[in-house]
């Protein structure tokens, strides 16, 4: 099966039919190298389950999905014949919305080499769930790990392979076990982990809603909402997570707020709804001095206004240890 498509920012449904399965499915995408943005990926089964997300800049990238076991993002399971719904998302950082050109390619029945893919870490952290929700997190977010009272380090705001870092989720764990951090927040633009390594590294399953028009980190997790069924996505995904936020007790952050081409743009936000924002988004990257001290500036302001929000700070690390952004002197790394 072989899909050939392009899209600007907004969401793209299309169905396929997939038949005699097998017991893995590999999946292959390509993004045309001139395209100016990032394009989501996501594969529901017939029966309503979200089975594959996936992000891809540039290039191309290989996705596994079996009945026992897959690649990071995805959910293993029966993988049954019928009409399988592909769903895709672009989105980019440009005032113009560019023009986002990819091909899938999806292939059963074929000798599969598993070391071409990253594969699921010891444990998954979802499960089926209803048709109003992607899926169920088991990820046990009231367990206490420790009770010592004592400064806990950690890092509120993070990348891995499975959207646009540099780290394999093995790398993320092995650094962070070296550094001596206790607990890492996995926020993904718009997808989820679905599993990851053992560690004693608390690492909690995130997410950082990305649009055109901003960032939001949703922290405390239980299911994924389905967002896939939002007409509007880039204008709706926002709120849709916030009007879920009391009920589902989210905690809510805004990602650099004043940072271009980034920055925060809805000019309507119901600020009662905040309970963070992110003042220190990482601090390596040359132009963050400057944003970050007008972010500064704006919890400032909301302070005085009467707003309880909390000013954070995230690494929002992407690269590898020995890699550095254009112009930094020191390398960007995890906490």
């Amino acid at each position: 099966m072989v899909i050939r498509d392009s899209t600007t920012c907004g969401m793209k449904l299309r169905e396929i039919k997939l038949e005699n399965l097998g017991d893995e499915v590999s999946i292959e995408l390509k993004v045309n190298k001139n395209s100016g943005g990032f394009l989501f990926f996501f594969l529901v089964d017939p029966e309503g389950h979200l089975r594959v997300q996936h992000m891809v800049e540039k290039g191309v990238s290989k996705v596994l999905l079996g009945q026992k076991s897959g690649s990071i993002g995805t959910y293993p399971g029966p993988l049954p014949g019928g009409n399988w719904k592909v769903y895709t998302i672009g989105v980019s950082d440009k005032e113009e919305y560019s023009k986002i050109e990819y091909e899938v390619l999806i292939n059963s029945n074929t000798k599969i080499d598993p070391g071409d893919y990253t594969l699921l870490g010891e444990s998954i952290w979802v499960e089926y769930a209803s048709e109003k929700e992607l899926f169920t997190l088991t990820f046990d977010s009231d367990k206490k790990i420790s009770q010592e009272k004592r400064w806990y380090r950690g890092d509120l705001h993070t990348h891995t392979t499975l959207t646009d870092g540099h780290m394999k989720p093995k790398e993320v764990k092995d650094f962070c076990e070296k550094a001596g951090l206790d607990f890492i927040f996995l926020t993904e633009h718009n997808l989820i982990h679905t599993g990851f390594e053992d560690s004693r590294v608390l690492f909690i399953p995130a997410l950082e809603v990305t649009t055109i028009k901003g960032h939001l980190i949703v922290y405390g997790l239980k299911k994924l909402p389905n967002f896939l069924v939002l007409d509007d996505f880039h204008n709706d995904f926002v709120r849709f997570v916030l009007e879920k936020k009391q009920s589902e007790k989210y905690i809510i952050n805004i990602a650099h707020p004043v940072m271009k081409p980034w920055e925060w743009q809805f000019n309507d936000t119901a600020l009662s709804m905040i309970d963070l924002i992110e003042i220190c988004n990482c601090p390596t990257w040359p132009p963050a001095e400057e944003d970050n001290n007008n972010a500064i500036k704006l919890l400032d302001l909301l302070w005085n206004d009467g707003y309880r929000i909390y000013g954070v700070g995230g690494s929002d690390n992407h690269l590898k240890p020995d890699e550095k952004y254009p112009g930094a002197k020191k390398p960007s790394l995890y906490g």
